[in-house]
């Protein structure tokens, strides 16, 4: 297995879109690998089989399948004149980008967490024909670049981002942001996010919150279903992850670099997050610039 970096299909959005096929015989689209993009891939001709963790999937013509972040998986077509649609985003900078109650990429990411490893939507489903639609527009606009498309395509992200949290597949913000849990946690989120290279303490972050131990403890758990020392180690992790695709440091200076005591924990806790190691990760992570 490997972890795949994304690239982008135009500079100035945070996705990637393509059409790919086969024609005279089935092959193996994918071997298994992850990254901490979602995985949109509507079978427009064909047959394909998807493995995803444990579990393995056919798609007919027509199905849409969505491959959550960080989620082991790989793809076959299993007929002749297979073709896919596939669309892979980090969707949090497009919905960050649109809307300013979550100004923190990771902590969207780190709410993401608990959400399934995959949605399967056969091509019955109104789900599927709505997804549908704003997919062929975003390819389309992607591509043809016919006059305004650029904001075209900001209002078909829009809209795919929507349809995604109506049916919750990823975390519903508007409700989130009526009940207003994340805003009184982004004193304890803007504190890490400073000073996650360092030692972190509930007394230190207590100390400059001006929140009690117990309550802030309490706070944070309640608005992300998560502690804050998970929190700590998930923005650690994804740091760490930047550093080995784009630089030369040792594993060891990563580590430190980003806040852990020893390399050995930094490599325990890296696997337990990705499922890979530092080393592996870097080995295979694709290198080209977004």
């Amino acid at each position: 297995m490997h972890t795949e970096k994304i690239s982008r299909s135009y500079e100035m959005f945070p996705f990637f879109s393509h059409i790919s096929g086969t024609y005279n015989q089935p092959i193996k689209f994918t071997d298994t690998h992850l990254h901490k993009e979602i995985e949109i891939v509507q079978i427009l001709n064909g047959q394909m089989r998807f493995e995803i963790n444990n579990d393995s999937l056919i798609c007919d013509t027509g199905d849409i399948i969505i491959i959550n972040s960080n989620i082991p998986h790989s793809s076959e077509s299993i007929a002749s004149n297979t073709q896919q649609m596939l669309f892979q985003s980090d969707i949090s900078l497009i919905y960050i980008n649109s809307h300013s109650d979550i100004t923190h990429p990771y902590l969207y990411g780190f709410l993401n967490t608990n959400t399934k490893p995959y949605y399967l939507f056969p091509r019955s489903t109104k789900i599927n024909k709505e997804l549908g639609v704003y997919l062929k527009n975003i390819y389309n606009e992607l591509h043809l670049k016919n006059d305004m498309f650029e904001t075209y395509l900001r209002g078909y992200l829009n809209l795919l981002c929507a349809c995604l949290n109506r049916n919750k597949i990823l975390i519903e913000h508007i409700e989130q942001k009526n009940n207003n849990p994340l805003n009184k946690i982004m004193p304890i989120v803007d504190y890490i996010e400073k000073n996650y290279s360092h030692s972190i303490s509930l007394a230190d972050i207590s100390e400059t919150t001006h929140l009690n131990e117990y309550y802030l403890c309490r706070l944070f758990k309640n608005a992300t279903g998560q502690t804050v020392f998970n929190y700590i180690n998930y923005i650690r992790i994804r740091k760490a992850e930047n550093l080995l695709a784009e630089t030369a440091l040792s594993v060891t200076d990563i580590a430190v670099s980003v806040g852990f005591a020893n390399t050995a924990r930094f490599d325990e806790s890296f696997k337990r997050t990705t499922g890979t190691t530092p080393l592996k990760y870097r080995k295979h992570a694709y290198t080209a610039k977004l």
